[in-house]
């Protein structure tokens, strides 16, 4: 009887690798749909990354988490449903609490989503100085704040999520440019937590499904001659006030049929 539950086991693991590696093998089947250089901003080395036994190397995923354009109109493009009046079912307690759908997600690469960012954050940063002038904020707590905007300027990853949808297709046919723009599947939910003080449900991502990317090991090596990391902004070296922050290495990622990553090519980037 155990000899059996063993070989029912040993087949059950068969069967599931099989699968995994068919998987593979269809989502690298072709043209990538999509191929993007990233660098270090948006693919940071996991914390896990065992450099001494040369396995395990894995890059997480990094992308800016503001949705905006995620309401009610896109909550209902993904089929979920609303309550008609927000404000009073809010007020009355009843709060329809979904659970999360699968679907696709558009993540920009240093396009319009990002330039925007950086010029609300700059007249962010210029408020907070002309305040600090004019001494109507405290000194250690504006420097503070100052820090963490030019840490975002400098070091945040520059991609972001601009759409989501059922069809991965017709994202495609809406942004076209698969050197900019990924289509990523996703989990997404719906949640009525307050923005801007307005009493509406609203979007938000909840996960890339697939934001790991485990390093080849003969694309291993440029990572694993990195200094060890330390810090506040994760990859990169300890971090202090006014040095400069650069990315140390860019990846070229491939997205396959089934919109899911695989590295391509590791490089260091040029003075690193």
């Amino acid at each position: 009887m155990k000899r059996r539950a063993l070989w029912l086991a040993l087949a059950l693991l068969l069967v599931v690798n099989a699968l995994v590696l068919t998987g593979i093998a269809r989502n690298r089947t072709g043209t990538p749909e999509a191929t993007l250089t990233l660098t270090e901003r948006e693919l940071f080395l996991g914390i896990n990354a065992d450099r001494e036994e040369n396995n395990g190397v894995a890059l997480e995923l990094d992308w800016n988490r503001e949705a905006e354009w995620f309401d009610q109109a896109k909550l209902t493009e993904l089929g979920f449903h609303p309550a008609p009046d927000p404000a009073d079912a809010v007020a009355r307690g009843r709060i329809n609490r979904s659970l999360p759908k699968k679907a696709f997600v558009v993540l920009e690469y240093e396009g319009e989503a990002w330039r925007r960012y950086q010029e609300r954050k700059e007249r962010e940063l210029a408020e907070l100085q002309e305040k600090l002038r004019q001494g109507k904020v405290e000194a250690e707590n504006a420097e503070h704040q100052l820090g963490q905007i030019e840490g975002e300027l400098r070091a945040g990853s520059r991609l972001f999520a601009v759409d989501a949808g059922r069809d991965p297709r017709q994202l495609r046919g809406r942004y076209p440019d698969n050197s900019r723009y990924i289509i990523a599947p996703a989990l997404v939910r719906m949640t009525d937590y307050p923005v801007v003080d307005t009493a509406a449900f609203h979007g938000m991502i909840e996960s890339i499904l697939v934001d790991t990317l485990h390093v080849p090991r003969d694309l291993q090596a440029p990572l694993l001659g990195l200094p060890e990391q330390s810090g506040f902004y994760r990859g990169y070296r300890h971090y202090t006030p006014g040095e400069e922050l650069r990315p140390r290495y860019e990846v070229r990622v491939h997205w396959g049929q089934r919109y899911e990553p695989w590295v391509a090519e590791v490089r260091l980037i040029e003075g690193e």
